[in-house]
C-alpha cells in the first residue's frame, strides 16, 4: 500500500491519430507539437498535432496535419529532435527483416499553423 500519493489529474483523449495505429511507431514533441512517424509497416509519413488545437476545447480534436514524407519508409525506428530539426534513425525498411537501415534521415520542424 502507497500512504500519502495523491493523483492530481487524470488523462483524457484529447485527439485521434490521423489513421489507425498498426505497429512500430516512433513519436516525439517539439515546442507546441507531437510528431509521429510511421503510422503502420513501412511508413513513410510524418504527422504533426499542435498540441495547443486541444487544450482549449472539451471534444476530441482531429488537427493532425502530414508535414512530410521520408525517402525510405520504415517500422523499428527512433526519432528525436535537435533545433529545429527533427531525425529519424535506421530502422527496418522490409516486410521480412532482410533490410535493416542504418540511415538517418533528417525533416525541418518548421510550422505553420
Amino acid at each position: 500500500m502507497v500512504v500519502g500519493v495523491s493523483i492530481l489529474y487524470s488523462a483524457r483523449v484529447i485527439t485521434r491519430l490521423p489513421s489507425p495505429l498498426k505497429c512500430e511507431t516512433a513519436a516525439c514533441s517539439f515546442a507546441d507539437y507531437v510528431y509521429v512517424v510511421g503510422l503502420g509497416k513501412l511508413s513513410d509519413e510524418i504527422w504533426r498535432y499542435r498540441l495547443t488545437s486541444c487544450t482549449l476545447r472539451s471534444t476530441v480534436s482531429t488537427d493532425w496535419v502530414l508535414c512530410a514524407r521520408l525517402a525510405t519508409g520504415r517500422r523499428r525506428h527512433c526519432v528525436v529532435t535537435l533545433g529545429r530539426q527533427l531525425y529519424v534513425l535506421a530502422g527496418i525498411a522490409s516486410s521480412d527483416e532482410s533490410t535493416i537501415l542504418d540511415s538517418v534521415e533528417v525533416s525541418a520542424t518548421e510550422h505553420t499553423p
